[in-house]
């Protein structure tokens, strides 16, 4: 057991920078390779067992096209596969069923989300994932398959790929929503904790509602696609697998669409928690304001009143006419102000 496990990390630690990658097995049997030479690596695919196949793109387009060579698959689906726009989901080809799906990756520095397009082709004896680079999606289920702790090998290749589905895909897309859930509730505190000074905070907001848009799309087309496989009498999905898809796949492909919707509306209430501060600013910028010209209009009228009238101005007069019109004038901003403090203007 030790020297599998042993072998089992070497080849988890090859297979990420490998050209092809295979992991073979049967009911009582696994044997997984991984290496830069295609041919090496169809040598060992066994009719009689099941062949878990990863193409990188290093394998480059030759490599591909000799993967469908072997495989007896249709040369013209290496446009769709080393196409990095999505393909419609046709069903059933000649040998296989073909299936897209986007993996989404977030960059632990940047927290910069990516979307990996991911091949796969389904047939009686294989499962062929084109995987342009190690997205690490499949790494979980790769170790636990090889240390035999699925049911992967009781089962045919429709089940495996309703395993890949699952592991690698939806939960790569439960791991991003988690980051982000949790990037906006840090978010979310720092806008509470300093309202007044939260625009930083705002644009991060936006960064991550231009970054989650495009995540609705793929779980849209993921779903769609699910859906499709279970209604269809492919022969390459048994009745029993279709079962698996309709209770766990489509439900929780429908959950990531909620989720991904619950990340919008946060996103939304923290646009307008922002909104709602910088009207608060604003609104407390006009109080000043008004105060200040609440105080001054009446100073403002005592000035015009007397200061242009030269003939009958108080001080002309009156020794003490012009400090006694600046306490009326002192008077009156007093009052002004203690007023307003009653009121609980400000």
């Amino acid at each position: 057991m030790e020297q599998s496990t042993v072998l089992n990390q070497t080849f988890l630690h090859d297979q990420e920078h490998a050209s092809i990658s295979l992991v073979r097995y049967t009911t009582d049997q696994i044997t997984a390779i991984a290496s830069d030479d295609v041919t090496s690596v169809l040598q060992q695919v066994d009719p009689q067992a099941i062949s878990w196949i990863t193409l990188r793109q290093s394998a480059g387009r030759s490599g591909i096209e000799q993967v469908l060579r072997h495989f007896d698959l249709e040369e013209r689906l290496i446009e769709d596969i080393i196409n990095e726009t999505y393909e419609e989901f046709e069903g059933d080809h000649a040998n296989c069923l073909y299936l897209e799906a986007a993996i989404p990756q977030i960059d632990a520095a940047g927290h910069v989300l990516q979307l990996t397009s991911i091949s796969f082709l389904l047939g009686r004896h294989f499962v062929i994932v084109y995987e342009p680079c190690d997205t690490g999606a499949f790494q979980w289920f790769r170790r636990h398959l090889l240390l035999g702790h699925t049911r992967a090998q009781r089962y045919g290749t429709d089940y495996l790929l309703y395993l890949l589905l699952r592991s690698g895909v939806i939960a790569s897309y439960e791991a991003v929503f988690r980051v982000y859930s949790d990037l906006l509730e840090d978010l979310e505190d720092a806008i509470f904790s300093n309202p007044n000074d939260d625009q930083a905070c705002y644009e991060q907001v936006l960064e991550i509602r231009r970054e989650i848009k495009p995540l609705y799309t793929e779980i849209r087309e993921l779903l769609q696609n699910i859906a499709l496989i279970e209604d269809m009498e492919t022969q390459f999905v048994s009745k029993g697998v279709r079962q698996h898809m309709k209770k766990t796949l489509l439900y929780e492909v429908q959950e990531l669409a909620h989720e991904y919707l619950r990340l919008r509306s946060w996103v939304a209430e923290l646009v307008e928690l922002h909104r709602a501060n910088v009207n608060e600013r604003t609104n407390a910028i006009s109080k000043v304001l008004t105060v200040i010209a609440t105080v001054f209009l009446p100073l403002t009228f005592i000035t015009g009143l007397y200061g242009m009238n030269f003939h009958t101005m108080p001080e002309l007069a009156l020794p003490w006419g012009y400090p006694a019109v600046l306490l009326v004038m002192f008077t009156l901003a007093m009052v002004a102000i203690m007023y307003m403090k009653y009121r609980r203007w400000f």
